[in-house]
C-alpha cells in the first residue's frame, strides 16, 4: 500500500528532474548530453502505460521544463522592465501555462497511442512514436503567438553531429533525432538490464545506423555562390547623425556592397542621405542600403544601389513605431530592372531583412527566402545575455536551413556574422560603432526549402502512416 501511494510522488519527481535536465543542454550551460539524459529519463518513466502515473510524470516534466527554460526569457521581457500586473499575468500565461498544458496533453497521449497501435514497451517502434509526439508538440509550440520558442530541442545540438540534418528537415528534425537517440539509449539500457536479447539485437543496429548517418552529409553544399565577387558589408551599430560622413567616405576598406545603418532616426538622416544618394548610385560596386532604426521601430530597406532600379527620393520611407513586435513585416528588396549578363536571381528579392517579430521562430516563411542571397536579422529590443545567445543559435539554424549567410544587427547586445554553413565568422559588441566584413552571397534551394515548415509534418505523416502496418512494427 505504501508503495502504491508513493508511486505518483516518485513519477512527479522523475518528471521534474527530466524537465530540469533538458533546458540545461542549452545556453547558458550548453551541455547537450544533459538534454539527452532528460529525454531518456522521461521516456523510461512513461513506459508504465498507467494513465494516472503518466499524468503525474508529464505534468511534473512540463512544469519544470518551462519554468527552468523560460525563466531567462520572462526576466528579459518583463521583470527587467516596468509592466502592469495584467501584462505580467499575460506573459506568464503565454510563456509558462499554455505551453505546459499543451505539452502535458500531447505527451500524455503516448500510452494511449501505444495501446491503440499495439506498440510494445522499450522497442524501436515505441522510441519512434515518442519522438514523433515530442516533435508534434514542438511544432505546435512554435506556432503559438506571440512566443519565443527558444526551447526547441534542436537548438541544443547545433555545432554537434546533427547539423547536416538541418538543411533537410530543419531544427525540428534535429530535435527529433536527439529525442530518438535518447529513447534508443534508454530502451537499450532496459534490454541489457533485463536481458532482453531479442529487443537489444534490434535496438543496437538502429542506434549505430543513426549515429553513423550523421557523418554522411557534414560538408555537403546544398546551395551555390551567387558570383565570385567579394561582397563587402559595413555595419554601423550606433550611427551619429551629426558625423555620418566618415561612414560613407572612408576609403581604408573596399567600398561596401551592403550598408547597414543601425540605431538611427530616419528624419535626422534624411537630409544627409539625400545628398549622398547620387554618389552612391554612381558606384556600381555597391548594392544595398538598409536602415535599422531604434528598437521600437520596424527595420526597413531604403533602396538598391548600383544594381537594379537605384535610389531615389521616393525610395526613402518614414519609419513608424511598432506597437508590438508582430507589426513588422518581412522586408524584401525587389530588383526588377534587367541587365546584361546578370544572374537570374538578381531579378528577385535579393536581400531579406528579417523583422523582430519572427526572430525567435525556428523557421521562416521559406517562399520569401528562395530568391534572396543574404538575410539580415533585426534584433529584439530586450536585454539579456542568455536570450541573445539563444537567438544566435536560432540564426545558425536559419543559415543552415536556408543556405544563406546571416548578418545579425543589434544596438544593445551582440551582433554577429554567420556564413551559410552556420559557422559564426565574427561577433561584434555594441561599443564597436562600425564593423567591416565580407560575405559570400548564396543562391539555390536546400531540401528544407522545398517543404519549409511542412517538412517535419511530412516526416510525422510518414511515421504515423507506417504505424498503420502493425505487423511490421510488432516484430521490432
Amino acid at each position: 500500500m505504501k508503495k502504491n501511494s508513493a508511486a505518483p510522488l516518485l513519477e512527479l519527481s522523475s518528471g521534474l528532474t527530466a524537465g530540469i535536465f533538458i533546458p540545461l543542454g542549452q545556453i547558458p550551460l550548453n551541455f547537450w548530453p544533459l538534454s539527452l539524459l532528460g529525454f531518456a529519463l522521461l521516456y523510461y518513466r512513461l513506459q508504465s502505460f498507467n494513465k494516472w502515473l503518466t499524468f503525474c510524470t508529464v505534468a511534473g516534466f512540463s512544469i519544470a521544463y518551462f519554468i527552468s527554460g523560460q525563466l531567462w526569457i520572462f526576466n528579459s521581457l518583463y521583470l527587467g522592465n516596468s509592466h502592469s500586473t495584467e501584462e505580467l499575468v499575460s506573459g506568464a500565461l503565454m510563456l509558462f501555462i499554455v505551453p505546459a498544458c499543451i505539452c502535458t496533453f500531447i505527451m500524455g497521449l503516448y500510452p494511449a497511442c501505444c495501446q491503440l497501435m499495439n506498440v510494445q514497451r522499450f522497442t524501436v517502434a515505441s522510441s519512434i512514436l515518442f519522438s514523433a509526439l515530442w516533435g508534434l508538440f514542438e511544432l505546435i509550440y512554435a506556432l503559438i503567438p506571440p512566443s519565443f520558442p527558444l526551447l526547441i530541442s534542436g537548438y541544443a545540438v547545433l555545432g554537434h553531429l546533427w547539423d547536416p540534418v538541418l538543411p533537410i528537415l530543419g531544427v525540428l528534425g534535429s530535435g527529433f533525432l536527439l529525442v530518438l537517440l535518447s529513447c534508443l539509449f534508454a530502451a537499450s539500457f532496459y534490454a541489457l538490464l533485463n536481458r532482453k536479447r531479442a529487443k537489444f539485437y534490434w535496438l543496437l543496429p538502429c542506434l549505430i545506423i543513426m549515429l553513423l548517418s550523421t557523418f554522411c552529409l557534414p560538408d555537403t553544399e546544398w546551395t551555390r555562390r551567387y558570383d565570385n565577387r567579394v561582397f563587402h558589408y559595413r555595419l554601423q551599430i550606433n550611427s551619429n547623425p551629426d558625423k555620418p560622413d566618415s561612414f560613407f567616405t572612408d576609403t581604408s576598406n573596399p567600398i561596401p556592397r551592403l550598408i547597414i545603418l543601425g540605431g538611427v532616426d530616419a528624419d535626422a538622416h534624411r537630409p544627409y542621405l539625400l545628398q549622398k544618394l547620387p554618389d552612391l548610385s554612381n558606384n556600381k560596386d555597391s548594392a544595398f542600403l538598409v536602415l535599422m532604426p531604434r528598437p521600437e521601430h520596424c527595420p526597413d530597406v531604403f533602396c538598391s544601389i548600383g544594381e537594379g532600379e537605384g535610389c531615389s527620393l521616393e525610395k526613402l520611407r518614414t519609419h513608424k513605431p511598432a506597437v508590438n513586435m508582430q507589426n513588422c513585416n518581412l522586408s524584401r528588396l525587389p530588383i526588377k530592372k534587367s541587365a546584361f549578363a546578370r544572374h537570374p536571381s538578381v531579378d528577385s528579392n535579393r536581400l531579406l531583412v528579417m523583422n523582430n517579430g519572427t526572430d525567435g521562430l525556428p523557421f521562416l516563411a521559406i517562399d520569401t527566402v528562395s530568391g534572396s542571397e543574404i538575410i539580415v536579422a533585426f534584433d529584439i529590443p530586450y536585454r539579456g545575455h542568455v536570450i541573445r545567445e539563444r537567438l544566435l543559435h536560432a540564426d545558425r539554424a536559419r543559415a543552415l536551413e536556408t543556405g544563406r549567410p546571416v548578418v545579425r544587427y543589434s544596438n544593445q547586445g551582440v551582433s554577429a556574422e554567420i556564413n551559410h554553413m552556420g559557422i559564426i565568422e565574427g561577433r561584434f559588441l555594441p561599443e564597436q560603432d562600425r564593423v567591416d566584413g565580407e560575405l559570400t552571397p548564396m543562391v539555390g534551394k536546400t531540401p528544407f526549402m522545398y517543404l519549409g515548415r511542412y517538412a517535419f509534418l511530412a516526416l510525422l505523416a510518414t511515421i504515423f502512416i507506417a504505424f498503420a502496418y502493425r505487423r511490421l512494427f510488432q516484430s521490432l
